[in-house]
This record gives C-alpha cells, structure tokens and sequence, in this order.
C-alpha cells in the first residue's frame, strides 16, 4: 500500500448529513445565492449590474464583493475568489468578503481553508446570513453542534421568513439523537423562531420530522420553558389528522403542564380553567346570532359555568370538544339552566364517532321554568370497532323564528357504566361546581 492511500485512510472521516438533510442544506444555500445580490446595499448599480458598477466604481469593497457574489452564484468560484481577496486588500476585516472569500475557496475544492475563512467570518459578524448558514453546516458535518445551533440561532433571528427547506434542513439535524440535547438547550432560551419551527416541525410531511416533534416537546417540558399551548396544539392537531387518537391524548396529558388536567375523561367540564387550543379543550366560537362564553354561572351556582346566547334561526357555530374512550358503555351528565325559559328544546347535547355521523345518543334539558338548574343525563355505548375516537358536541337546530335563547351548562362528566348498569365510580349530579 503506498504511504499516501495509508495517509487517506489514516484521516478521520466527518460525520456525514443524512442524505436529504444535505440535499435539502444545498437547496437552501442556492436560495441564499439569490438573495446575496440584494442584501444590505444601497447602490442601485450595486443592486442592478454589479458588473457595471465595478467599471464605475473599481475601488469600492461593496462593488467588488457584490460582483464575487454574482459569481459565486453562476459557480465561477476562482474568479470570486479572486474578486474577494481585491476586497479584502482594500478592506482586510470586511465580514462580507470575508465570507465570500470562504465560500469561494470551499466550491473551488479547498474546504479546509474555506471553513477556517468562513469561521473567522462569522465571528466577525453574526448577522451575515449565508456565513451563518454555511458555519452551521460546517458544525455539524464535524459534530459541532452547540456551535451549529448558534450559528442557525443567528441565522434565524435575523430571517424570519426562512424557506421552509431551511427549516426541515435545520430540522433533520435532530435525526442525529446526539444534536437532541444542544438543540433542546437552544430551544429553552425561548428563540423567537421557536414556535414557527416546532409547528413546521409537526406539520411536516416526513414521519420521522413529526416523531422528532415529539421527542423534542418531551425533554422541553422537563426544563424551564416546557411547550406553550401553541407547540402543543400543533404537535397534537397533526397526530388527530393521522388519526393517532390514544397517542395524541396520551401526549397531551403527559406533555401539558402539571396540575393543569385532572383525570377525567371530559376536559373542564366544570368550566374552571383557561381555555386553551389543544384539539382536546372546548371549542367555544362566536357567530352571528351565536355567542359562546365561559362567565360567573346565575342562581345557586359558584363559580363559572358556559353561558350561549343563540337568536333561534341563524346557523350555529360548532361548539365541542374531542374526548376518547375506548368500547364499553358510559353515562354523560350535567345540568342545565334556561334562562329565557323557551330554550330548552333548541338545543341537543350529541355524542357521535369522531370523522363518521354515526351518532351514539343525543340528550336535551327537560323543559321548564325559567330561574332552575336541571340534571340531564345520556346513556350510550361506545362500539368495538369504526369509533376510536368521540366527539361531544352541543347541537342546535335554527328554526323559523326568531327567539331570544340564553341556556346554561355546567358540571359536564362522561362515567363508565360498570356491567351491573350503574356509574362506574360516580353517581348522581349535584347543582354546584364539582372543583
């Protein structure tokens, strides 16, 4: 063997990018090219004709390292790289040519010399994006991490609207479980790419970008900055689309702050809490002729209860919540309150199999006077097969007449019914709030 393949198989590899991380990094980088020509001049032959305002202006390190940069993108890298040491003679700490110098030496095939040029780069400015962006290649490819995530940190403070490739490029670096922890320790300063990253994170069509959603969502809600209601409503919502119904509640109870869910199978259905954006809280809107409001509850009532006004013809808003429970028989209570006295009858509360109409039971407050709590109460079963999943839903069917309905709810449970027939562990409905 001669001493120069012993020497080659001698020199420690770097890690390499997975393979559509790289390919998506170089998507990235081209999308740069296109920006350089634009980025921070004022010239407008600097922005029209580089070439024409280097005629013009021969001595000027903004025409030259500009007139580098068209050339970089056209993949002439000497000729950019020779165009960037005129710069830089004139201007030897020129972030900008410096960066150009770098990038130039790394297309013409000296990579070494180009990270070491594009190292000092970036320290010399933390604000040249396409530095940024190639130091936080360079880091990775080397293992480097905390330093890759600095310098995508600085490259995503200053260009909000990142290419969604970026973002999956910066995204698969978590496909290495050793870049995890660096990134998790980034992600807890709270960065104001923070939220955007994670829901495209959990929007992603890749699979395994979601799982990474997952995972980094889990190690943050064991530090000081765990997943706002944002991050995980959107983590949750694309697992509901994927009808990953057990995984997404499992989730959400794990992920969700501690103390803020109790363990029943209704989330809040005394109305006690903030109502958050997970698909499990309460959908809650307001239309024309429908409002929906959590307010103080009248009469003997303490606390607050869900308050809906509805004008009896114009179409109603959906107002509901997702719960899951697995096949068996349950029992749905709760009390109700009609103010106006004639609206009892309005309005259903449904329990039907989430994405079907199959429908499980339906059950309205028994009319009566004006000024009175009333229990209602729905018996249904829950089938073996087609129902992974259950919507709860308040229902009102517009009529011809216009009418002033104001209804009231409270102390919402779903129980299990054990096989004698009776409320598994509960019973009975009490006109007060059950916290």
């Amino acid at each position: 063997m001669s001493a120069s393949r012993a020497a080659r198989q001698d020199t420690p590899r770097r890690p390499r990018l997975p393979a559509a991380v790289g390919f998506l990094l170089t998507i990235a980088v081209v999308w740069l090219g296109g920006q350089f020509v634009t980025q921070g001049l004022s010239d407008s032959f600097l922005e029209r004709d580089p070439g024409q305002a280097l005629i013009w202006r021969a001595d000027s390190v903004d025409a030259l390292t500009n007139f580098a940069m068209t050339q970089l993108v056209a993949r002439r890298y000497k000729f950019a790289g020779r165009l960037a040491v005129r710069a830089l003679r004139a201007a030897p700490l020129d972030a900008d040519a410096i960066s150009v110098f770098g990038i130039a030496l790394e297309g013409a095939g000296d990579v070494g010399k180009g990270d070491r040029v594009l190292a000092l780069a970036g320290r010399r400015s933390w604000r040249n994006q396409p530095t940024q962006l190639l130091l936080f290649r360079q880091c990775f490819l080397q293992g480097r991490y905390t330093e890759a995530f600095d310098h995508i940190d600085a490259f995503l403070r200053d260009e909000p609207s990142a290419p969604p490739l970026l973002a999956i490029a910066a995204a698969g670096a978590v496909l290495d479980v050793r870049a995890v922890t660096p990134l998790v320790a980034r992600l807890e300063l709270s960065p104001s790419w923070r939220t955007p990253f994670l829901t495209f994170l959990a929007s992603a069509r890749q699979p395994q970008l979601v799982n990474e959603a997952g995972l980094i969502l889990t190690r943050l809600a064991a530090t000081r900055a765990p997943p706002t209601d944002q991050e995980l409503g959107a983590y949750l919502s694309r697992l509901i689309s994927e009808r990953l119904y057990l995984q997404a509640q499992t989730d959400w109870r794990r992920l969700s702050a501690p103390g803020s869910l109790r363990p029943t199978l209704i989330n809040d259905g005394d109305f006690a809490r903030p109502i958050l954006h997970t698909p499990f809280d309460w959908r809650l809107p307001s239309g024309v002729g429908w409002t929906s409001q959590v307010i103080d509850a009248p009469g003997p009532i303490h606390g607050r209860a869900l308050n809906v006004q509805y004008d009896g013809v114009s179409p109603p808003e959906p107002l509901d919540q997702l719960v899951v429970l697995t096949p068996g028989s349950y029992r749905l209570t709760g009390i109700g309150f009609d103010q106006s006295g004639q609206g009892a009858d309005s309005m259903t509360w449904q329990v039907a199999c989430e994405g079907t109409s199959k429908l499980l039971g339906a059950v309205k407050l028994r009319p009566g006077g004006p000024g009175a709590w009333r229990p209602f109460s729905l018996a249904f079963t829950v089938p073996a097969e087609g129902c992974a999943a259950q919507r709860l839903a308040l229902v009102a069917m517009p009529g011809d007449v216009r009418q002033d309905i104001n209804l009231w709810y409270d102390n919402l449970s779903i129980i299990p019914i054990a096989a004698g027939g009776a409320p598994g562990g509960q019973s009975g409905v009490a006109p007060q709030k059950d916290g």
